[in-house]
């Protein structure tokens, strides 16, 4: 599961049923084939924390106590640290959505919107 520094404060982070649900109730006109792009504005940036934050620290066993303008307070919108963020908000989506038997099979299932948002997050792709 990976996790986030904001203001000092660690925060888990998770890509379930349940945050994609939060950020389908907070986005207009969500789409799994735009995931990767939300991060890439300020708000969109901030409900993917909020929501990925959310579970992870429910499956940690924690209620997080922030919420999305405390977030919003606390971030410095320096390049670096919104790249930052925008990395480890990508990589927790990858992580939920691989298939949990990935013995690279060829029967396996493919995830298609997965593959699609690896080949956008891929330099020169």
């Amino acid at each position: 599961m990976a996790e986030i520094t904001i203001a000092g404060r660690t925060f888990a982070l998770a890509f379930t049923l349940n945050s994609m649900i939060e950020m389908q109730r907070q986005i207009p006109d969500f789409s799994m084939a735009k995931i990767s792009e939300y991060p890439r504005t300020p708000e969109g940036l901030r409900t993917l924390i909020l929501a990925l934050a959310r579970e992870g620290e429910f499956l940690e066993g924690r209620t997080l106590d922030v919420d999305a303008v405390w977030l919003g307070s606390h971030i410095k919108p320096s390049p670096a640290r919104i790249a930052k963020i925008q990395t480890a908000i990508i990589e927790t989506i990858m992580e939920g959505m691989e298939l949990e038997n990935d013995e690279g099979s060829e029967n396996e299932e493919t995830d298609v919107v997965l593959e699609e948002i690896r080949k956008k997050e891929t330099p020169g792709a």
